[in-house]
């Protein structure tokens, strides 16, 4: 994985002064340690011998949720269409 703190778009939005970028990446650092644990467990789960039916919804039903983690539940600013 490529260091997202040394991505030149960071740096250039420190050189526009763009707020404080300090909780930004406090977010994405804790978000990567989430994803980092999260696929130690999915590997445990394919490791074991068969894993379940019901296991493997659970681990569908995580992926399929986190999409919508990141979606804007009023839908796209003014486009009240593409909701």
């Amino acid at each position: 994985m490529t260091d997202f703190k040394n991505d030149p778009i960071i740096d250039k939005l420190k050189e526009l002064g763009i707020g404080k970028l300090d909780p930004f990446m406090m977010a994405i650092d804790q978000f990567v340690d989430s994803t980092v644990d999260w696929n130690k467990k999915l590997a445990d789960i394919l490791d074991s011998d068969e894993p379940d039916p019901m296991t493997a919804k659970y681990i569908n039903d995580q992926m399929i949720k986190l999409d919508k983690n990141f979606l804007l539940s009023q839908g796209i600013p003014d486009q009240s269409l593409y909701r």
